[in-house]
């Protein structure tokens, strides 16, 4: 299988994967299942030991992930693992999406106005 890939993928420059991968930040507008997915993509060709690419992985997300308060909340946290940076950015997106949305239903929302002050008119 080995003696394939080298065949049909071609000869990798090892230097330029890992460049590509640790420029690669999250877009605007792209969501973090993306983000992730295109990173854990991208090690395949960096060669990275399997014992190091969540360690990898984890260490891009850190410093690729666009939202700042997501990122700020990431660096508070001791002992960050992996899957504990994936599960604050998913929940961190989740949030933020939920708040878009009932925004927008309290924006759309018509309320009847009230006056602010009572005229009495007297009659002569």
């Amino acid at each position: 299988m080995q003696k394939f890939d080298d065949s049909a993928i071609g000869e990798i420059n090892e230097t330029y994967e890992r460049y590509m991968f640790h420029s690669r930040n999250q877009a605007d507008g792209e969501i973090f299942e993306s983000f992730l997915a295109t990173l854990r993509k991208m090690t395949k060709t960096c060669k990275y030991c399997d014992r190091c690419i969540d360690s990898v992985l984890r260490e891009r997300i850190v410093l690729g992930v666009k939202d700042m308060t997501t990122h700020q909340i990431i660096l508070r946290e001791r002992d960050l693992t992996f899957n504990k940076t994936i599960d604050i950015c998913k929940a961190a997106e989740n949030a933020a999406m939920q708040g878009k949305a009932y925004r927008a239903e309290v924006i759309n929302k018509v309320q009847p106005s009230k006056p602010k002050y009572h005229v009495k008119l007297e009659k002569k």
